[in-house]
């Protein structure tokens, strides 16, 4: 699972041109494309084979579908770039398929593989998807109003590639066309305003809206370790939770 996640930041660090992830060079940047793109694929291809060597062919079809959803989420988000107009019921179908299938899938295979029960499994594999789109929602507002030195990689990246993310979507719905006209005019240059485009995203209350739903979030996937009783694994579980909170 690792192998496939690892390959998923590789290809989006080429989609999305960026230079820095985790404070250091990304490998497009040091390879160039091609290469990094190719190295990538040898990681997806390096899994399945995991994959097949493990001889568990129920677990290793859903990770082969999992990972076709993760594709078909991020290809709907590239042929959305530079859509403003994106709704919210769109935006979480497409962060449910590029990032939440992967938590809810490493939670559920972790319980099948334990032979726990079908509840259990249930239970678990909907606490990875509510915080995957938790962790999300979270990466794209630090986007806005992170500092990149804290959060390891450029910011407004997301904005400059014409994503949109939860804060605008909000925007969008809620603000006055004036400053709407604002923030498309500003987003043309986001390197130069990405101060401006924050304190508009601030002042429409789409910033405040975006922290909610991810708490929001955040308390829907605990809620499904209730029934589990006190444990240093469900306490590990709920740290993750913490670990979201810290970094807004």
């Amino acid at each position: 699972m690792e192998l496939i996640h690892l390959t998923t930041l590789i290809h989006d660090d080429v989609i999305d041109e960026a230079d820095i992830r985790r404070n250091k060079r990304v490998l497009n940047h040091l390879w160039g494309n091609q290469a990094s793109v190719l190295f990538g694929d040898y990681l997806l291809s390096k899994a399945f084979d995991l994959c097949n060597k493990t001889g568990d062919i129920r677990s290793a079809k859903k990770i082969s579908e999992t990972t076709q959803i993760i594709c078909r989420g991020e290809i709907m988000q590239t042929l959305r770039k530079s859509n403003w107009r994106v709704d919210e019921e769109e935006y979480m179908r497409i962060i449910g398929f590029k990032t939440a299938s992967l938590y809810e899938l490493c939670c559920s295979l972790g319980a099948s593989l334990s032979k726990a029960n079908e509840k259990v499994i249930c239970s678990l594999e909907r606490y990875g998807n509510f915080m995957g789109l938790a962790f999300q929602i979270s990466d794209d507002l630090l986007d806005i109003i992170g500092d990149g030195r804290k959060i390891g990689k450029d910011i407004g990246r997301d904005l400059s590639q014409g994503k949109a993310t939860l804060p605008i979507i909000h925007f969008m719905r809620t603000a006055s066309g004036a400053a709407i006209d604002e923030f498309l005019m500003l987003v043309e240059n986001v390197d130069d305003n990405i101060i401006k485009i924050r304190s508009l995203l601030e002042s429409s209350g789409s910033i405040l809206y975006t922290r909610n739903k991810i708490a929001e979030l955040i308390s829907l996937a605990n809620g499904q370790l209730d029934e589990f009783p006190a444990s240093e694994s469900k306490e590990s579980l709920m740290r993750i939770s913490y670990f979201i909170a810290r970094r807004l």
